[in-house]
């Protein structure tokens, strides 16, 4: 009977200690968690950018760069990367090209392979018309970030400016395949495509871009001419009006629509188009010419030799259109304007 009384009275014991254990961590007010995790958020650090880092990029926005030039230039030993790149990025805004490469090869020193260092020296270097070195430093920083944009447009505008459609249309195509079929890389081959001659490709890619971007102008453009370079007139016609009506600001569309209808011989209405694309642009030697032909072809011989006047102020190569309104002012019995057009077609230009 004693024996039995013990073992009860150990049980007892044991139950109770087991019982504490298990709700010790359950008796914790939430309240007092809640305040030890919000403690814990509260000393989480904040970083704040330094006071000469603030200063330079507050001069930056109000383009004061003659400023920070002098300013980081001076403190050139202790400042940081984000401080040297606005040195670099304040001296190319300045058009202070060797000074930025000067800058930039200190950011290359402390890191080879910083791609926003090697891509300002391209900037630099092709602002400098030195296109060859420029392209060595935009394949340097492709090498190493093969989508980083900059360094991409970089070498983007070298082969648009050699007319390497090929080249071109691989870095667009590269892109999509590493990226996807991002708007600016369709619009890109759509335009690629199109002044290479390209035809199948460029259908296919202006139609794509047209669906991604449906606002970007040169899409529609694009594509009319693409039907006009394989004479499909019909469907050409059709596009180039429509790009020209849905873009009435597109001083683009409004001339290559006037073009199509001057080919056709539709002087009435290449007349109203190239007078729209002057009106949007009235430096565009282009639609001045075309103003100009279209208007003697209506013997609207004062329209036409005030657009010549313009049109020649840019290229004396108009000067046949000076020649051809004499010709047709002549013809209509307009000695008088006759006369003007072969005295303007004499000193087209100069």
């Amino acid at each position: 009977m004693n024996k039995k009384i013990t073992l009860f009275l150990i049980l007892s014991s044991l139950s109770v200690y087991s019982e504490e254990d298990l709700t010790l961590d359950e008796e914790i007010p939430p309240a007092v968690i809640k305040k030890e995790e919000k403690s814990q958020i509260n000393t989480v650090p904040i970083t704040k950018s330094p006071p000469l880092l603030l200063e330079v990029s507050a001069l930056f926005q109000k383009k004061e760069y003659a400023k920070i030039t002098s300013l980081l230039w001076g403190k050139i030993d202790s400042l940081s990367r984000p401080e040297m790149l606005l040195l670099v990025k304040a001296h190319y805004q300045a058009k202070e090209y060797t000074e930025s490469i000067r800058a930039a090869n200190l950011m290359i020193a402390k890191d080879p392979k910083d791609e926003e260092a090697l891509t300002f020296i391209g900037l630099n270097l092709l602002k400098k018309n030195k296109v060859r070195e420029a392209k060595e430093y935009f394949k340097k920083a492709t090498d190493i970030n093969s989508v980083y944009s900059p360094a991409i447009e970089g070498l983007a505008e070298i082969y648009h400016k050699n007319k390497n459609y090929y080249e071109l249309r691989l870095i667009y195509l590269d892109l999509i395949k590493k990226i996807g079929e991002k708007p600016h890389y369709l619009n890109q081959l759509c335009d690629i495509n199109t002044k290479d001659a390209s035809n199948d490709a460029a259908i296919e890619f202006c139609n794509k871009a047209i669906n991604l971007d449906p606002l970007f102008p040169d899409n529609h453009i694009n594509l009319g001419l693409v039907y006009k370079n394989i004479n499909d007139l019909e469907k050409a016609k059709s596009q180039l009006q429509t790009a020209a009506t849905k873009f009435p600001t597109s001083d683009m569309a409004q001339y290559q629509y006037a073009l199509l209808l001057e080919e056709q011989k539709n002087y009435i209405e290449a007349f109203k188009y190239f007078s729209f694309c002057s009106k949007l642009k009235s430096d565009e030697e282009r639609c001045w010419a075309g103003l100009a032909t279209a208007g003697y072809q209506l013997s609207k011989f004062e329209e036409s030799y005030v657009s010549l006047k313009k049109a020649c102020q840019y290229n004396r190569k108009n000067s046949i259109i000076g020649r051809k309104a004499a010709v047709q002012a002549r013809n209509a019995k307009q000695l008088d304007w006759a006369k003007k057009f072969e005295k303007l077609s004499e000193i087209c230009g100069n």
